[in-house]
């Protein structure tokens, strides 16, 4: 009896433990932008899913809880203003991505807005959704405004975001980290460096530095680069003018901005990066106007040169 009381107390330990390891933590801070009705509150949330996923926004801050699958990735998180804790009128609209999106808690009574992301077809995939109220947007929560990022915290930001690369970039398993740290240079203590060590199939172990900026107030990540990666060998044939991801790309874009209320939306120069380790992107500049006022937008298009299909767009005001 204790025999089979301690094997099904090591089971279910096992079992916990793997449960828990599963669940990885990335919280951001809102970029506001001060723009739009000030009754009328807004925040924009872009990430990219494998698996499942959930977004938790309270306030200006915003948490990302990767459920299952591989480490989930911030993209975007933008409002006019700060989440209330009790708004008027809420409303969730799920606008880009091909799995599911739910809210699943809604910010009533002091609370916060919950929405679980669902993506049950293999590969990462992008997705946005919208939230909106009514009424009037306060200060934020004091416990909100004095956060700061300390130096363990800012190392595993960084760290999230150079695993996820490194396993799509050198398509490895794993990924194993060395001398990761803050850098102690003179104006560089808001960057976290380190190396990258892969080890391909059938090839001899690889290894490359890489860098992190990050908003040590805010918890932000600004950029996060592996420095050395070896050039992919890409199909020339796909990297064409002529291959049909480009003008896909630029309906995708037509389509966001005027989801958002633009019109004139105007696509100018589009074309494939050809930089090493990223012949899977595309991008350029658009302008649109709304309201009489015109605006410019960096973006990119994660695609697929081969089949001519677009995996997710990325969109930036200038």
């Amino acid at each position: 009896m204790y025999r089979r009381f301690v094997v099904a107390s090591a089971a279910f330990a096992m079992i916990a433990g793997s449960l828990c390891a599963q669940i990885e933590v990335s919280e951001r801070q809102a970029y506001l932008r001060g723009d739009g009705n000030p009754e009328e509150g807004r925040c924009t949330v872009e990430v990219i899913v494998d698996g499942a996923a959930e977004v938790e926004i309270r306030g200006d801050i915003a948490v990302l809880r990767t459920l299952r699958g591989q480490p989930a990735q911030w993209r975007s998180f933008e409002c006019n203003g700060y989440l209330p804790r009790n708004p008027a009128n809420f409303r969730f609209m799920g606008v880009d991505g091909r799995g599911r999106q739910d809210l699943i808690r809604e910010p009533r009574d002091g609370g916060f807005a919950v929405v679980h992301i669902e993506d049950s077809r293999g590969g990462a995939e992008g997705y946005r959704f919208d939230i909106t109220w009514n009424g009037r947007m306060g200060p934020p929560p004091r416990a909100y405004r004095e956060r700061r990022v300390d130096t363990e915290e800012a190392i595993k930001i960084c760290v999230d975001n150079i695993r996820h690369q490194g396993v799509e970039r050198f398509h490895v398993p794993v990924v194993d980290f060395r001398n990761t740290r803050l850098d102690d240079n003179p104006g560089r203590n808001d960057w976290v460096i380190g190396e990258l060590e892969v080890h391909p199939g059938g090839r001899p172990a690889e290894v490359h530095r890489f860098s992190c900026s990050i908003d040590l107030t805010t918890g932000v990540l600004r950029s996060a680069t592996i420095q050395g990666a070896p050039p992919p060998m890409p199909n020339r044939a796909a990297l064409s003018p002529n291959n049909p991801a480009i003008p896909a790309c630029a309906a995708m874009v037509q389509k966001r901005l005027q989801r958002e209320g633009y019109r004139r939306v105007s696509v100018g120069q589009i074309q494939a990066d050809n930089r090493p380790g990223t012949d899977d992107w595309i991008g350029g500049v658009a302008t649109a106007r709304r309201r009489g006022q015109e605006d410019r937008f960096e973006f990119s298009c994660s695609v697929d040169l081969r089949r001519g299909t677009v995996r997710s767009v990325d969109l930036r005001p200038r």
